[in-house]
């Protein structure tokens, strides 16, 4: 009785590996966060990725409800001041923040640039997902913990 007893347990706890192996996830380590949003018919995706490992940010529409992929954007680089902001070739890109909000996906980037020069930038970015389509990001410079006035909406007083 006693061999049976450890003949099964022996079986049960090395049959544990196996069991497990079929519980993946499809969402990779790398993933930070995965945010879901539904806008009109469809559902936005934010898919934020470990910025150290791998720098980028995909967003996502996808058709309901069969959950078929309509539209994809990776942002692994952005365009600021007129240059580009490649988040692969520096000494670090972080996600400061990332927000939601009518339809607006609004996010921090702070950027440290490679190389002997050095530097950093603060960008304020946001990506619109209503009209079934994902913009192109679109980024002005942060300074002195305050954004540039162009990014704000512009008020003419008429007389």
């Amino acid at each position: 009785m006693k061999t049976k007893l450890l003949l099964l347990s022996f079986i049960f706890i090395f049959s544990l590996p196996v069991f497990s192996e079929k519980l993946k996830s499809n969402i990779p380590l790398s993933v930070d966060s995965v945010q879901t949003h539904r806008v009109a018919d469809s559902l936005i995706q934010i898919i934020q990725y470990n910025m150290e490992f791998t720098p980028k940010l995909i967003i996502q529409r996808l058709e309901t409800p069969k959950l078929k992929l309509l539209q994809q954007q990776v942002i692994d680089k952005v365009k600021a001041k007129n240059k580009m902001i490649d988040f692969n070739h520096s000494a670090g890109t972080f996600i400061e923040s990332l927000a939601f909000k009518d339809g607006v996906i609004i996010f921090t980037i702070q950027h440290y640039y490679a190389g002997s020069s050095g530097g950093e930038i603060t960008l304020n970015c946001k990506v619109d997902v209503t009209n079934n389509n994902i913009s192109e990001p679109t980024c002005v410079e942060k300074l002195g913990g305050r954004t540039k006035k162009s990014w704000l909406p512009q008020v003419i007083l008429i007389k």
